[in-house]
């Protein structure tokens, strides 16, 4: 975001605040689902509230993933504990420890698990009182500020977010 906003960076993809100065155009919006292992007391439930996670062993990735903040901030906010067991820098693993029965895990139910789940004793369950969510934004300047091929890039972006009506509810945020 600074390197944006300094002009070191034309634009970037990730996850903006909403009191950005910058432009955000939201790419993604994935909800953020409990995984756990199919014989797990909490695997039987059609969503699982945040509470009934406080005190649990928790595969983790690394402190500074945008998933990771949302959700240590979270719990913290809540002041509910999970007890951190490992760390890993890929979902896939995070899934793999998760069979292995290392712990449980918040993680985005848009990401393609399918290959995984056939193989894995893995659940996914939606969360019933809080709304967490991965999201993606194409982050860049406003004005005078923003470049002609991040400019052009952007008129693709809203042209195709035009044409497809799952990207119907998105809209461009600037604050």
């Amino acid at each position: 975001m600074d390197m944006v906003g300094n002009g070191e960076l034309d634009c970037a993809l990730l996850s903006a605040p909403h009191t950005s100065a910058l432009a955000a155009l939201p790419l993604i919006s994935d909800p953020v689902v409990l995984a756990c292992t199919e014989d797990h007391p909490l695997a039987g439930n059609s969503r699982v509230r945040l509470a009934e996670l406080d005190g649990e062993r928790f595969v983790e990735t690394p402190a500074d993933w945008a998933v990771r903040v949302l959700v240590d901030e979270t719990f913290q906010a809540a002041n509910l504990v999970r007890r951190i067991v490992c760390e890993v820098n890929e979902w896939t693993s995070v899934l793999d420890l998760v069979d292995a029965g290392v712990g449980v895990s918040l993680v985005p139910a848009g990401l393609d698990f399918a290959r995984y789940r056939r193989h894995l004793n893995v659940r996914l369950i939606d969360l019933a009182d809080v709304r967490l969510e991965r999201r993606l934004d194409f982050v860049f300047p406003t004005g005078e500020a923003v470049s002609p091929a991040t400019r052009r890039f952007v008129e693709l972006l809203e042209r195709q977010r035009s044409l497809d009506p799952s990207w119907a509810a998105a809209r461009r945020r600037t604050d």
